[in-house]
């Protein structure tokens, strides 16, 4: 049973990159931003797909990598996506280690700020996981509200301000959002 469980786990991640890659090189070209594609997998991200964009020199989040949900945008918008049960469990096997005096280290600020996500739909990064780099998350959700995974684009914090930071490029993710529609379902959890 639990092949058949990865197996369809498998196929619904392919699904999911067949159909966010097309979005994430689609932000990369219209924002000039770093884009991907993120996964949670037992309390961490995995990055299934990624794309350099003009303002940085490579991508901030290599394909493979494995990424904290607690001081990225992409993780903290999945993080606000599932039950609070699940987050706490995540947070107590994981912590909320420092990865820049801006990582949000505090367990009840970090679940304010979920919240506040959780209203609000987006998650914005100010320095949390690399020095001088900001992003903005999104979480992709199925049937039922499932987590199925998130999309970010990342910049420059000199040049990821004011109303690209806050309208325009949450706005992108909002439509490359919307476009994925329900692209794959994870298998139930049992």
């Amino acid at each position: 049973m639990q092949l058949f469980q990865l197996g369809t786990c498998l196929r619904s991640r392919k699904e999911l990159y067949k159909c966010a890659r097309s979005e994430v090189d689609r932000l990369s070209s219209s924002t000039g931003l770093n884009a991907g594609l993120v996964v949670e997998e037992h309390g961490l991200g995995y990055c299934l797909y990624s794309r350099a964009g003009k303002d940085l020199d490579s991508v901030v989040i290599e394909e493979g990598e494995e990424i904290p949900l607690h001081a990225t945008a992409v993780g903290k918008a999945m993080l606000a996506e599932i039950p609070r049960k699940e987050t706490e469990q995540i947070l107590d096997q994981h912590g909320t280690d420092l990865f820049t005096e801006k990582t949000i280290t505090n367990r009840e600020e970090l679940i304010d700020t979920l919240e506040t996500i959780k209203n609000h739909r987006v998650a914005f990064e100010e320095n949390e996981f690399h020095d001088n780099v900001r992003a903005i998350g999104i979480a992709i959700t199925g049937k039922n509200d499932r987590l199925i995974g998130g999309l970010f684009v990342a910049g420059d914090s000199e040049s990821l301000t004011g109303k690209q930071l806050h309208q325009n490029n949450p706005g992108l993710l909002i439509s490359a959002k919307n476009r994925l529609g329900n692209p794959a379902q994870p298998p139930t959890k049992e």
